[in-house]
């Protein structure tokens, strides 16, 4: 179908704008990138209600598990092997250990006991496989003001010598409330400040999560509604993840999210139109940026709206080559992918959604708006 000149100029005017939302983009990560020897000295507070237990053992969707452990196999050397930090409880001669070992309950939960001479415990701690993504874990905690829990990324294998970065469950002025604070210096001279804060919460089962990304950006959640935002890059660095303290733990979860990579469904045409009965194919590119190479993508892993790459005739090659789609001198992957298997239930909002992942197994996500003609009734 040809063309009339102000299609040809509306067309035109929204690629236009394709590119300048992308080299917006990029000019929004070098002013985060300038940001990242930054602190922000804030405290944020969100006033919550109580909240029953979410069930934290599956990942946001898109996102990648790196580590899980619901210790539903009754042991703690298991999927991951956790190990016990006495540093905290004993003399520097290692006397005074007189503790219990963490205690699994019947229902499989973590629940940590000291003993009575000593009524504290022992932390629990394993390799923290990544410094981008998030961290949560469920917390009880008992009715004893001085007891709280807490997830404490560190950057050597003794907390108590090296805290960086804390999340707790714990009781704050006769209320319990989650935290998450930066510890500065050693045992003998820690400045704690708290970066974010919530509101008063329950003792009762919450998740709690905390996120960061790429720019020292960090998240505080809890029960999946956000408390917060915060930059911090006092630090960068902490292979090693704690749990421990008093009360109940459960589904601990370490997770990355998907790279977020810009698409465009039928380059030089807009509106992007599909029809379904077509038994067509339709091109999509996965444009690189100065952040990201669309040629690590691997296309045997790429779907859209559900639909995979399609392979030539009856042979095994996928139908995807290179190149440069629009014209920033970077080269883009470009993909067939099948009409008829695209699910038109999966749209966002008249957006198609592009997942896969790069050849090293990093999850990329994308997305662009499609049209479905003729309308489905």
């Amino acid at each position: 179908m040809k063309q009339t000149q102000e299609e040809k100029k509306t067309k035109k005017e929204v690629l236009l704008q394709k590119n300048e939302n992308l080299k917006g983009g990029q000019k929004m990560r070098k002013k985060l990138i300038l940001a990242m020897t930054i602190t922000i000295p804030i405290v944020l507070i969100v006033v919550l209600s109580t909240a029953s237990i979410v069930n934290s053992e599956s990942a946001p969707e898109g996102s990648i598990i790196l580590l899980k452990d619901d210790f539903e196999d009754g042991n703690f050397t298991n999927n991951p092997t956790w190990n016990v930090d006495w540093t905290h409880f004993q003399d520097p001669d290692g006397s005074n250990r007189d503790f219990s070992l963490p205690q699994l309950r019947t229902d499989h939960t973590c629940y940590f006991e000291g003993t009575i001479n000593y009524p504290r415990t022992a932390f629990l701690y394993t390799s923290n496989p990544t410094t981008v993504g998030s961290w949560q874990f469920d917390s009880k905690l008992s009715s004893a003001e001085d007891q709280y829990n807490n997830l404490i990324l560190t950057d050597i294998d003794n907390h108590w010598n090296s805290m960086r970065y804390e999340i707790a469950h714990q009781w704050n002025e006769g209320s319990p409330v989650v935290k998450f604070v930066r510890c500065d210096g050693d045992r003998a001279h820690r400045v704690r400040t708290t970066l974010m804060t919530s509101g008063p919460v329950s003792t009762d089962w919450h998740t709690l999560k905390i996120s960061r990304d790429n720019f020292g950006k960090w998240e505080l959640f809890v029960d999946d509604l956000r408390i917060g935002t915060v930059v911090d890059n006092t630090y960068t660095d902490f292979p090693y993840i704690f749990i421990g303290r008093y009360g109940g733990f459960d589904n601990i979860l370490v997770t990355i999210p998907p790279i977020r990579v810009t698409i465009d469904i039928k380059p030089g045409s807009y509106p992007n139109t599909i029809n379904l009965g077509s038994h067509g194919l339709v091109p999509v590119a996965i444009l690189s940026s100065a952040e990201f190479d669309a040629r690590t993508v691997d296309a045997d892993t790429v779907e859209l709206a559900g639909s995979g790459v399609a392979v030539r005739g009856k042979g095994s090659k996928l139908m995807a080559h290179q190149e440069n789609v629009n014209g920033d001198e970077l080269v883009d992957l470009v993909v067939q992918v099948e009409t008829e298997n695209i699910d038109p239930d999966s749209f966002q909002d008249g957006f198609a959604i592009l997942t896969g992942s790069t050849y090293d197994g990093q999850a990329i996500q994308g997305e662009d708006e499609i049209t479905i003609v003729p309308p489905e009734e």
